[in-house]
């Protein structure tokens, strides 16, 4: 679902900004919203910008200010880089300072730490990513935006304001405005007001690239384009049912039983309610068959499948 972009001034009175007047390229606010953020305008999901920039390249603009490249070569390349590709006056690009590159380049060096951090708190399956930082004793990190870097770098963002704002229909909504002068501030409150809401960047097991887990949905692979026009998702998924049923004897009779009958289907030779009747048959009895499959062996005691075998088959 597209987001509604709220927009105007706010609809209090008593309004009175707390952020002076900053025209630096890397100065920017934005606006937390329940289901969004929004920057200049443009509405992002939580966690959409910080995934993006996990996957951004940094080894070209780290080559590119080590050997003191020109200023038009890195204003290009910072335009490609997300969030920056959006913004509405690239033109305040000519006034950045050798300093404000070097300190990008930090930030984005800085990233490394974060994807170690998701790879070691995902290490547990347990689905709530919250759970997983405590389990894998990982706590003392969220405090600290740099995941330990110098002390230098580890304040808090304080530019906060809250902000009553309505859309064009009329329909309104609170947002907490924030100003941030550094990239990694910005990523750093992305990153976990999106876990607070239940989004998490994941790292793709087919492709390596990583990928925004929506609420309540726990994929291990991406929906990237992989090969011959199949995603990451429809490959992997296929993989992993490869993988377990054929290490799974219950899991391989049921499949080759279901092509069986399937074909029955397509030959006319068996109806789609009888076909449809024996599937959910064959559902049932395979969850009922493999706790006992599965705990025989894990002790390499052999199990006799024959009468599951002649269950699935007697139709």
């Amino acid at each position: 679902m597209k987001s509604v972009i709220y927009r105007g001034e706010p609809m209090a009175q008593f309004y009175k900004d707390l952020f002076p007047d900053t025209t630096g390229f890397f100065s920017f606010d934005v606006l937390f919203g329940e289901a969004h953020i929004e920057i200049d305008r443009r509405s992002y999901k939580y966690n959409e910008l910080f995934t993006a920039f996990l996957n951004y390249d940094v080894a070209q603009y780290k080559k590119a200010v080590a050997q003191g490249c020109g200023t038009d070569k890195l204003n290009e390349m910072i335009l490609e880089m997300p969030l920056f590709r959006d913004f509405p006056t690239p033109d305040r690009l000519s006034d950045v300072t050798e300093a404000e590159y070097a300190a990008l380049l930090e930030d984005l060096e800085l990233l490394e730490r974060y994807r170690s951090f998701l790879k070691d708190a995902s290490y547990r399956k347990d689905k709530n990513f919250i759970q997983q930082i405590a389990k894998n004793g990982m706590s003392a990190f969220v405090a600290d935006k740099t995941m330990g870097a110098a002390d230098s770098r580890t304040a808090a963002v304080s530019e906060l304001q809250y902000l009553l704002l309505e859309d064009d229909s009329g329909r309104a909504a609170l947002f907490e405005r924030i100003g941030f002068t550094r990239l990694i501030d910005f990523l750093y409150t992305d990153f976990f007001k999106g876990i607070l809401k239940g989004f998490v960047p994941k790292q793709c097991k087919l492709c390596g690239r990583y990928f925004l887990l929506k609420k309540g949905f726990h994929y291990e692979y991406c929906d990237g384009i992989f090969e011959s026009g199949q995603t990451c998702r429809e490959v992997g998924s296929a993989k992993s049912f490869k993988t377990k049923t054929d290490n799974n004897d219950v899991w391989k009779l049921h499949q080759r039983a279901y092509k069986k009958y399937y074909a029955r289907v397509l030959k006319k030779t068996m109806s789609k309610p009888d076909f449809n009747e024996w599937a959910s048959f064959a559902e049932r009895l395979r969850g009922e068959t493999l706790p006992a499959y599965l705990k025989a062996k894990s002790e390499k005691v052999e199990f006799d499948l024959t009468e599951y075998s002649r269950q699935l088959n007697e139709r």
